[in-house]
């Protein structure tokens, strides 16, 4: 069978298994959620509400959105001991940034996804002005 995206090669494939097999040690496997002790519900960051409703469930969390406004967060979080720890021990960023500075994933990224992107961000800044990229990965 063909591989859909050309240039998955080890490089991905490790990432993606260091990534599983850490993120796995938070999930409650009888819930498929985050453990409940290592999570606390959170107000939004923003009006400092807690007013919310689920949007979607990813690896184990829940993506809200702010009733109030409209901010797409997580909640319940991690406490801040269990994410400091978690990413102190965490070997997924040092797989990532290795993958993402692959000339392969950099070249698929570039035309598949952000000059894609860009072409429809200059439709839609038809003033000028700038553009803030919030979690911008390794840079």
């Amino acid at each position: 069978m063909d591989k859909v995206f050309k240039f998955i090669d080890d490089t991905r494939n490790i990432f993606w298994e260091q990534k599983k097999k850490e993120i796995m040690v938070l999930i409650d496997p009888s819930t498929g959620k985050a453990y409940q002790h290592f999570t606390q519900r959170v107000d939004c960051p923003i009006c400092d509400i807690d007013d919310n409703f689920k949007v979607f469930e990813k690896e184990g969390f829940d993506f809200v959105k702010c009733k109030s406004c409209g901010l797409l967060h997580v909640n319940p979080q991690l406490k801040p001991g269990v994410s400091e720890s978690f990413y102190k021990k965490s070997l997924m960023a040092t797989h990532w940034v290795k993958l993402q500075t692959t000339s392969k994933e950099q070249e698929w990224n570039a035309s598949a996804k952000y000059i894609p992107a860009l072409e429809v961000l200059k439709e839609l800044r038809t003033n000028g002005g700038r553009l803030l990229d919030v979690g911008c990965s390794v840079g």
